[in-house]
């Protein structure tokens, strides 16, 4: 979810602008989000839908029957700055959940070893279900220096060309 390197990667604080502009597409929830946002708060809510098909074949190559599945995911994240929320200087929470609902196409109806689509594997593979993957505390002590403990959610990954956030394979 959130290393010490994010914790030190500076939130967005504007969410106006019009609809082709705008970094989220709700908007600034008339002034609200961008105030949250300078005091340190960000709330930030991802939305995958996914209708995947098959229409004849896969692991049942006998049977020609069409199969359509619809499934969605979604990804939750809150981010707080607590010194900008005036608490104290230096800390930094990060919170992470997901929701995946409805109903994928599973790798046993397509013939295929893995999964057509990685937002069914999260959470939990292949079940309506809603997870808290992150919750991860950051203080800095120091310029450079900073603890964190917390559930740490592996698929965060780092920015560089061989491990990339799962959000990019959805």
């Amino acid at each position: 979810m959130c290393s010490l390197a994010c914790a030190q990667a500076p939130q967005l604080e504007h969410y106006s602008g019009d609809f082709w502009s705008r970094p989220a597409l709700t908007g600034d929830w008339g002034g609200l989000r961008n105030n949250l946002a300078q005091k340190g708060v960000n709330l930030d809510v991802d939305l995958v839908h996914s209708l995947q098909g098959l229409n004849a074949g896969g692991s049942r190559r006998n049977q020609d029957s069409v199969l359509y599945r619809y499934g969605g995911y979604v990804d939750y994240r809150l981010n707080i700055d607590t010194g900008k929320l005036g608490l104290w200087p230096g800390g930094f929470l990060s919170m992470k959940a997901e929701t995946q609902f409805a109903s994928f196409l599973e790798s046993g109806h397509t013939g295929a070893l893995l999964a057509p689509s990685a937002a069914a594997l999260y959470p939990v593979p292949f079940d309506d279900t809603t997870g808290l993957s992150s919750v991860v505390f950051t203080q800095f002590l120091a310029k450079f220096l900073g603890i964190y403990l917390g559930k740490i959610d592996i698929f965060g990954a780092d920015a560089n060309a061989f491990a990339q956030s799962i959000r990019r394979s959805l």
